[in-house]
């Protein structure tokens, strides 16, 4: 019989995408002292090698599987996995792409498609008490953007989204370089994440249920070295950050510990800022 160390095995179940990045680790790591743990991400190596670190450090994984976002029928399938394991009591969608692994195409459909479609696959699922969060970025709100940019975005699943989108953020892009307009994309992709959340509270709402975004600063993972090597722009973010540091995953993990907690039981349909102070410092320079 295995050894049941934290006592998970009466507990709601908590779903993280993503989960072989650094917020996705520590998340697993936080929340499976209170919760089952069903852990996917799109690479099986990842995935197994985590299964192995938190099996052995005593959680309760009662999943660990490959799912990729932009798929609806491989979230639908995470989806009914996770709730036949169990009753689903969190959801946290780390899983994500920056400019230093992605073109701006594959950032639109990971980012902001594959954020919908989660949506829509875990909605049928949720019940009272279950929450959601979706880790966005602080990018979104320092973002220029217009009223049209902001209504495609509120729409992600036609074919021609980026073909709609490029030209408008294009025209907004002052540097007007290939790696500037990356990043601006990545910038909408994750303000396109924030207004899905607050458009769909009132249908989890209706089930007892609660959706929420995070919008890290810059947190130390393996893809933020990845980044400061593609965007000089990501180095000069800590002189904006009044804390005078980078965060970490530990940091991500806290907040999102809080808003899947009863303390958080009011909290629904908004984005919560955790970066150190960065955006506001930028915003009233």
């Amino acid at each position: 019989m295995r050894l049941d160390v934290v006592g998970t095995h009466t507990k709601p179940v908590a779903v993280i995408t993503g989960a072989g990045g650094g917020v996705g680790q520590a998340t697993a790591r936080r929340l499976g002292l209170r919760y089952r743990l069903v852990i996917a991400a799109r690479r099986a190596e990842q995935i197994a090698s985590l299964h192995e670190s938190l099996v052995a450090e005593g959680y309760d994984v009662a999943l660990a599987t490959t799912t990729d976002v932009t798929d609806p029928a491989s979230l639908i399938g995470l989806a009914t996995s996770a709730a036949a394991v169990g009753p689903i009591g969190a959801v946290v969608h780390t899983a994500g792409v920056s400019p230093a692994i992605a073109d701006w195409r594959s950032i639109l459909d990971v980012n902001l498609r594959g954020t919908a479609y989660l949506l829509d696959a875990f909605l049928p699922e949720a019940r009272a008490g279950t929450v959601l969060v979706a880790v966005s970025s602080s990018a979104a709100h320092t973002l220029a953007t217009t009223p049209e940019v902001d209504a495609i975005l509120a729409d992600p699943y036609p074919d021609e989204l980026g073909d709609r989108l490029e030209p408008l953020l294009r025209e907004l892009d002052p540097l007007k370089t290939e790696q500037s307009f990356t990043t601006r994309v990545y910038g909408a992709s994750k303000r396109g994440v924030n207004r899905l959340v607050e458009c769909r509270v009132g249908p989890w709402a209706a089930k007892g249920a609660r959706i929420v975004t995070i919008s890290p600063g810059t947190v130390v993972t393996p893809m933020i070295h990845k980044e400061i090597e593609f965007n000089p722009l990501a180095v000069r973010a800590a002189e904006f950050t009044p804390m005078r540091r980078f965060g970490s995953p530990v940091d991500m993990a806290a907040a999102i510990d809080f808003l899947t907690s009863d303390q958080a039981g009011y909290i629904t349909g908004c984005d919560l800022r955790v970066d150190g102070g960065m955006v506001a410092a930028r915003l009233h320079a």
